[in-house]
């Protein structure tokens, strides 16, 4: 019975693997991954608000002076060792359906309309340095 339990233990993953700090793959966005309430939420705790990006997505969507601590990633849970949730597009203003993928410390997060094939990924590294990048 203890060799069972012993097993399962190991082979699931360990409860709060989301809770930490995520940098995007291509170093403009950090967001802080927390547990509330048995479910997984993110906000924004740091981006580039100098990336050319940033700026276009600032005119057609939400104004930066608004973006540090928005939630842009609420209600995951885990299903079949991924999380179901939704995501917020500050770009657009639209919500998403979401999965996230975890291997070791990278992250792909995949929002979608109707199926997840037809989504759009991005990747996030853990963010493991004790302070955040300086604001542009």
């Amino acid at each position: 019975m203890n060799l069972i339990l012993l097993t399962l233990l190991f082979l699931s993953p360990p409860k709060d693997e989301l809770v930490g700090n995520w940098i995007s793959s291509s170093n403009d966005l950090i967001v802080q991954c927390y547990e509330k309430n048995n479910l997984y939420f993110a906000k924004i705790i740091w981006f580039d608000n100098q990336h050319p990006k940033i700026n276009k997505f600032s005119e057609n969507g939400l104004p930066k002076d608004k973006w540090l601590g928005y939630i842009v990633m609420s209600d995951f849970t885990q299903v079949d060792g991924r999380y179901q949730g939704t995501i917020f597009d500050i770009k657009n203003g639209e919500t998403y359906d979401a999965i996230i993928k975890q291997r070791g410390d990278e992250l792909t997060v995949t929002g979608y309309i109707l199926i997840p094939l037809l989504g759009k990924d991005i990747t996030f590294k853990r963010y493991v340095k004790s302070t955040l990048p300086k604001q542009n």
